[in-house]
């Protein structure tokens, strides 16, 4: 997270919307580092639809600068671009990769992606393979 996000527990709540057919909003809190001094954040997605629920949570330590296509931003809605860090987790979610914007006084962005999803009947992932962006969204 931002320079100013850095107090410890400090969370913030993104939501997708339009991507999916239920509702999609993830919590990351900063976690301070961890013992080999690396970022560190905690993340709970809720999944929930009439139909579906699933909530899943982790925590995510700063691997990268930049994803697999060297990339360190994303676009948000308004058209405005955001610097973005890369945060993984190996668990039993399966193998979870956050791109965060870390520019802002608070993140505005988290695109979430999910390999080897952990899939439950009932819950709102049908596919080993997944992903969202999730937003603090503003009136344009």
């Amino acid at each position: 997270m931002s320079a100013a996000c850095h107090a410890a527990e400090k969370s913030v709540i993104l939501t997708s919307k339009g991507e999916v057919l239920y509702s999609a909003s993830i919590t990351v809190t900063d976690l301070g580092k961890d013992t080999d001094g690396k970022k560190l954040i905690g993340y709970k997605l809720d999944l929930s639809s009439a139909v579906c629920k699933t909530t899943l949570s982790g925590k995510a330590k700063f691997t990268s600068k930049t994803d697999d296509m060297e990339d360190d931003s994303a676009f948000l809605q308004d058209g405005d671009t955001v610097k973005t860090n890369v945060f993984k987790d190996h668990g039993g979610n399966g193998d979870v990769t956050i791109m965060l914007d870390v520019e802002s006084k608070s993140p505005r962005y988290a695109g979430v992606d999910i390999a080897n999803a952990h899939v439950v009947s009932g819950g709102c992932i049908k596919d080993k393979g997944v992903g969202w962006n999730f937003f603090k969204w503003k009136a344009l």
